[in-house]
C-alpha cells in the first residue's frame, strides 16, 4: 500500500476524494493466551499410595494421587493422577474415574486397583471398583454394589476391599472381599458396619479397621484380624472409629482414629501394636487422625483435624520420631486426608487445607525436610469480578483464597508475569470492581472486613491498605460505578449505606453515602454509565424510584425512568454500545413486550430483540470496533457452537476456538486490547487455564514512545490505535497558552534539531522526531492538548506504522510565537481484535 493511499485512508474524514484502498485484507484471529492450573487441586484428594507400574521392572516407581478433583496443578486429570518424577509433572491415567476414589492398592505384577464411589473408569463401568494395567482402565468382574473405603495388596497379590457394600460380584460379602486376579470371595461373614482401613501384618494376616462392633460374628471393637480362615478382635480393640491403619517397617501396627482408648489404655487418637500390646505415642493428638504414613526418614507421620501433638503445637500434620511428637514447620491451615512420599523423597501431604503459614498451597503441599511449597501456579477458585487497571494489570476477585504460591484472600492482581496479593484480602467474595480518577481501587461483595479492617462489602485499596467507605453497606455489593465527577455508586440487595435508608443502590461522595432517589425495588445486579452521565441500572427489580421499572431504569441525576417496558426476567450483564444503546442480558424472554432470546437492546426510544440471541448472558463486553462478546452458561449462538463465549459481529455470532469448559461470568477488557475472561473453568481454547484467562491477537495495535521531548513535554497514548474505535493521545507539560501542531507521518527523522529549522522561535535542545506527511492544529488548555481520532475498521490498515509528535507555538495576547518546543513521538501500529 502506498504511502499516498495510507494517508487517504488515515484522513479520509478531513480530506474529500480519497479512492478506498484496495489491499488484500488482512488475516487477524482471536487467540487464547496461555494460562495457568492451580496451586494443588480443584478438589480434594484423599489418598495416596506408592505404585512401580512394571513391578519389579526397571521403570521407576511413582506417586499416585486420588480424591475427586478434575486438575492437578496444571494437568487435566479426572479424580486420579500419578506424579512423573522425570518430567515434574503430574500425568492423568486415561480418561480417569467419573466419581470419588477413596482407596488405592498397587499389586506387585504392576496394575493398580483404585476404589471409591464411582461408576465408570475409562468410560466403561466398573461398579465402584476398577483396575488400571498402565494403558487403561477395566473392571473387576462387576464390581461391588456400594463404596469401597479401603484396599489392601496381599503377600500373593490378591486385594481386598472394605467399605459399605454387601455384595461383590454377586457374592454377599458383609463390607468386605478379596478379589484373586479373576473373582471376589467373601472373607467368612465378614463385619456389621463401615470398615474405613485396612492393612497386612508382616505374618500376612489382614488387619481391619472402622465403625463396627462384630467381625465373623463375635465381638470385635472396631478392629480386628483375619487369619484365612477367622475373624478375631485385635488387642481389645478400641473405644471409638478407627480412621487409618499402617505397618510400620519394624513390623508394629500403628492405629489412628476417633479413639481415646486402645486395649483399655489410653492413648490420644494414635497407637501402636507391637503384636501383643498397645502403646501410646505420647499423650497423641488432641483431635481425629484421619491418615498416617512413613516420611522420608523412617519417622511416623500422622495428619488428620487436631491442633497439638504431645502438648505442642501441630496444625493437622505431626511427626513422631519414637520418643516426641513435633511439626513440620507452620503445619497446614485444615485437615489432612492422605500423606505419601516423592520418589525424590519429599514429603507429600493432601486435605482440605489451602495454606501453610504464608505459603499458598491448597489441597496440596509439598515439604522438603525445612519448608513447604504448593505444586502449580494459579487461582484456587472460581472469578466472580475482574477489572483492568491503568498500569496495564489486571485484579479478580471471587472465590479463592490463593493465587499463585500466595495466599490472597478473595482478590487477586496480576501484573503480567506473577500474582500478587493485595493485602490481607477480605472475609467474603469480591464480586465487583470500579476505579476512582486517582487510579484507587474500589471493591464491592459479601464480606466484612478488607485488610483486617471493618469494612461492610465495600472498600477501597489505595495501593498499599484497604480503606471502609463509612460504614458501609447492610447487604451484599453485586455491581459498581464511578461517575464522572468521582464518586461511587454501589449497588446490590441492600436497604442502608452509612445507616442512610437507600434501597439497593447508594452513592459516595468521598466522605458519606447518600441514596439515589428511592431507589429500586429488588437487587441490581449490573450498572452502566451513558456518554452523557447518566446512569442504568439493571437487576431483578420491578420499580424504581417508586414507579414501575421493570428491571432496569436510568437515573438522571434527580429521578428515576423506566427504560420502556423492560424485560420480564432477571438482567445479568449489560454494556453500552457504540452508538449509545445499551444492550442488555440475562434469563428473559421478553423486551419491550416483543421476544427476546435472552438478549437485548434500547436504543433511548423503544426496545429491539438482538439480531441473534442465545440462552443465560452473564456477562457483555464491546470491543474497541463495536463487536460484542457475550458469555455466560449457553453452548449455542444463533445455531453456532461457542461453548460460554461468543463475538457478535453485527450480522453472526462466532465462537472463539473451542470455548471454556463450564460458565464464563466475567469479562474485562484491559487497556493493551486483551480480553479477561473469568468464571468457574478450567480450560479455554482447549488448554488449562483455571478461573480466568485471556483473549488476544493475532494483529495487536501498539503506541511506543519514540526520542525524547523538551523538557516537560510528555505525549502519551491514552488509548492504542485499534481499527473501528477511537485513537486518543494527550500531551502534557505544554505552555499555558499555545497552538498545537499535530505532526503525522510515516517516517521517523532520526531526531532534528528545531534550531535547524525554519520554525518560529524554535528552543534549544528540542527535536523534530516526524517526516510530516500531515500536520494538523489544536489548541492547549491549561498546558494540555487532547487528540481523539475515530478509526475505520478497516482490515487493509493492519499492521500499518505510524509517527506522531506534537509542536507547541507558545504565543502571548497578541498571538506573536514566543518559543517552538516538541514532545516526544508515538510510534503507532494500527491492530484489530
Amino acid at each position: 500500500m502506498s504511502t499516498s493511499s495510507r494517508l487517504c485512508w488515515l484522513f479520509r474524514s478531513l480530506a474529500a476524494g480519497c479512492v478506498s484502498l484496495t489491499a488484500a485484507t488482512a488475516q487477524c484471529a482471536n487467540v487464547w493466551l496461555p494460562g495457568e492450573g492451580i496451586p494443588g487441586t480443584d478438589g480434594v484428594v484423599r489418598v495416596m499410595t506408592n505404585w512401580d507400574p512394571d513391578g519389579a521392572g526397571p521403570a521407576a516407581a511413582s506417586l499416585v494421587v486420588a480424591g475427586d478433583f478434575r486438575l492437578v496443578a496444571g494437568t487435566p486429570a479426572r479424580s486420579i493422577a500419578a506424579w512423573d518424577a522425570a518430567q515434574s509433572t503430574w500425568q492423568a491415567l486415561g480418561t480417569g474415574i467419573d466419581g470419588t476414589v477413596y482407596a488405592l492398592a498397587a499389586r506387585p505384577n504392576g496394575d493398580l486397583v483404585a476404589g471409591g464411589l464411582f461408576a465408570t473408569a475409562g468410560g466403561q463401568w466398573v461398579g465402584n471398583v476398577a483396575l488400571w494395567n498402565g494403558a487403561s482402565w477395566s473392571v473387576l468382574a462387576v464390581g461391588v454394589d456400594n463404596q469401597v473405603l479401603a484396599l489392601a495388596t496381599m503377600p500373593n497379590g490378591d486385594v481386598v476391599a472394605g467399605g459399605d457394600f454387601t455384595v461383590a460380584s454377586g457374592v454377599a460379602a458383609s463390607r468386605l472381599a478379596r478379589w484373586d486376579g479373576l473373582s471376589w470371595s467373601a472373607l467368612g461373614s465378614g463385619v456389621d458396619a463401615t470398615v474405613r482401613a485396612l492393612a497386612v501384618r508382616q505374618n500376612g494376616d489382614l488387619v481391619a479397621g472402622g465403625d463396627f462392633l462384630q467381625a465373623g460374628g463375635a465381638p470385635a471393637s472396631r478392629l480386628a484380624t483375619w487369619d484365612g480362615a477367622l475373624w478375631s478382635e485385635l488387642g481389645g480393640g478400641t473405644s471409638g472409629p478407627v480412621r487409618t491403619l499402617l505397618t510400620t517397617p519394624g513390623g508394629d501396627l500403628v492405629a489412628g482414629g476417633a479413639f481415646s482408648f486402645a486395649g483399655g489404655l489410653p492413648v490420644g487418637r494414635v497407637a501402636r501394636f507391637d503384636g501383643s500390646l498397645w502403646w501410646p505415642l505420647g499423650s497423641g493428638v488432641d483431635g481425629t487422625v484421619l491418615c498416617a504414613g512413613t516420611g522420608p526418614n523412617g519417622e511416623l507421620l500422622v495428619g488428620g483435624l487436631f491442633g497439638h501433638a504431645g502438648g505442642l503445637a501441630a496444625p493437622h500434620l505431626a511427626r513422631w520420631d519414637g520418643v516426641a511428637w513435633s511439626s513440620l514447620g507452620p503445619g497446614l491451615d485444615g485437615q489432612v486426608l492422605a500423606l505419601g512420599v516423592l520418589p525424590g523423597g519429599d514429603l507429600l501431604a493432601a486435605g482440605t487445607f489451602t495454606g501453610a503459614g504464608p505459603v499458598a498451597t491448597n489441597r496440596l503441599a509439598r515439604w522438603d525436610g525445612a519448608s513447604w511449597s504448593s505444586l502449580g501456579s494459579g487461582l484456587n477458585g472460581r472469578v466472580d469480578a475482574a477489572k483492568g487497571l491503568a498500569d496495564g494489570s489486571f485484579v479478580v476477585g471471587g472465590a479463592f483464597t490463593t493465587a499463585g504460591q500466595v495466599v490472597a484472600r478473595h482478590v487477586a492482581r496480576w501484573n503480567g508475569s506473577a500474582w500478587a496479593a493485595l493485602g490481607a484480602g477480605t472475609d467474603g467474595l469480591v464480586q465487583a470492581f470500579t476505579t476512582l480518577p486517582n487510579g484507587d481501587l474500589v471493591a464491592g461483595g459479601d464480606f466484612t472486613t478488607a485488610g483486617g479492617v471493618a469494612a461492610a462489602h465495600v472498600a477501597r485499596w489505595d495501593g498499599s491498605a484497604w480503606w471502609p467507605l463509612g460504614s458501609g453497606t447492610s447487604g451484599p455489593v453485586g455491581a459498581l460505578a464511578t461517575l464522572a465527577n468521582g464518586d461511587v455508586v454501589a449497588a446490590g440487595g441492600f436497604a442502608f449505606a452509612g445507616g442512610v435508608a437507600v434501597q439497593n443502590i447508594a452513592r459516595w461522595d468521598g466522605s458519606s453515602w447518600s441514596p439515589l432517589g428511592l431507589g429500586t425495588g429488588g437487587q441490581v445486579n449490573a450498572l452502566a454509565t451513558l456518554p452523557n452521565g447518566d446512569l442504568v441500572a439493571a437487576g431483578g427489580f420491578t420499580s424504581a424510584g417508586g414507579g414501575l421499572a421493570n428491571r432496569i431504569a436510568r437515573w438522571d441525576g434527580s429521578a428515576w425512568w423506566p427504560l420502556g417496558s423492560g424485560v420480564n426476567g432477571q438482567v445479568w450483564a449489560m454494556t453500552v454500545l457504540a452508538d449509545g444503546g445499551v444492550l442488555v442480558g440475562g434469563g428473559f424472554t421478553l423486551a419491550g413486550g416483543q421476544p427476546a432470546s435472552y438478549l437485548a437492546r434500547y436504543d433511548g426510544v423503544g426496545w429491539s430483540p438482538w439480531p441473534i440471541g442465545m440462552n443465560l448472558v452473564s456477562a457483555l463486553t464491546t470491543l474497541p470496533d463495536g463487536d460484542v462478546v457475550a458469555s455466560g452458561s449457553f453452548l449455542l449462538a444463533g445455531g453456532v457452537v461457542v461453548n460460554r463465549i461468543a463475538r457478535f459481529d453485527g450480522t453472526a455470532w462466532s465462537p472463539f476456538g473451542s470455548g471454556v469448559d463450564a460458565t464464563a461470568s466475567v469479562l474485562a477488557p484491559l487497556a493493551n486490547g486483551e480480553l479477561v475472561v473469568g468464571g468457574n473453568f478450567l480450560s479455554a481454547g482447549g488448554q488449562v487455564s483455571a478461573y480466568v484467562a485471556r483473549l488476544g491477537t493475532t494483529c495487536p495495535a501498539a503506541a511506543v514512545v519514540g526520542g525524547a521531548g523538551c523538557a516537560g513535554h510528555t505525549l502519551t497514548a491514552a488509548t492504542l490505535p485499534w481499527l473501528g474505535g477511537t485513537f486518543r493521545a494527550v500531551a502534557s507539560g505544554l505552555p499555558a497558552l499555545a497552538l498545537v501542531v499535530v505532526d503525522v507521518g510515516f517516517t521517523a527523522t532520526g531526531g532534528t534539531p528545531l534550531v535547524s529549522l525554519p520554525l518560529p522561535m524554535p528552543q534549544a535542545g528540542c527535536l523534530l522526531h516526524v517526516l510530516p506527511d500531515y500536520l494538523g492544529v489544536t489548541v492547549a488548555s491549561n498546558g494540555t492538548a487532547r487528540l481523539d481520532w475515530p478509526l475505520p475498521d478497516d482490515p487493509a490498515a493492519v499492521g500499518v506504522g505510524l509517527q506522531l509528535q506534537m509542536l507547541s507555538l507558545e504565543v502571548d495576547a497578541g498571538l506573536a510565537v514566543l518559543a517552538t518546543t516538541s514532545t516526544n513521538a508515538l510510534q503507532l501500529t494500527f491492530g484489530r481484535f
